[in-house]
């Protein structure tokens, strides 16, 4: 009688080859979000200055943008409206710790609570990295 052997095999994440973008003015949360994003199997790119990211998007470089709602410096709203002007099809994901449908209503293409459910933050991830 023979028997079949099988070896175990880990799997490991893929990475993907979307880069997303983390625009946030608070160091800490912008720290936070890279190290999750990153251990999720993607390289985000992080900046604090709002012409930075849009130079990123106009690049192509970016397709998500994860952008704080809460700004010290930038007016969210303004850099959303922006950033659809130079990439329709752009995706961005405003991050507040309050829901928000004027995010929404203004073109975003999603809300993340704060603090940030790592589920859905991985799921918005594969979404957008298949389309």
């Amino acid at each position: 009688m023979s028997y079949a052997t099988y070896k175990t095999v880990e799997a490991a994440t893929a990475r993907s080859s979307m880069t997303p973008c983390i625009f946030d003015d608070d160091p800490a949360e912008r720290d936070s979000l890279n190290s999750l994003i990153m251990d999720m199997g993607y390289g985000p790119v992080c900046t604090s200055d709002s012409e930075e990211a849009l130079r990123l998007i106009r690049l192509g470089r970016c397709r998500l943008v994860f952008a704080s709602i809460h700004l010290d410096v930038h007016d969210a709203y303004e850099f959303l409206s922006r950033a659809l002007r130079c990439d329709p099809g752009m995706h961005v994901i405003l991050m507040t710790a309050q829901y928000t449908l004027e995010g929404i209503r203004r073109g975003a293409a999603d809300f993340l609570p704060k603090p940030i459910d790592q589920l859905r933050l991985k799921r918005t991830l594969d979404d957008v990295a298949t389309l």
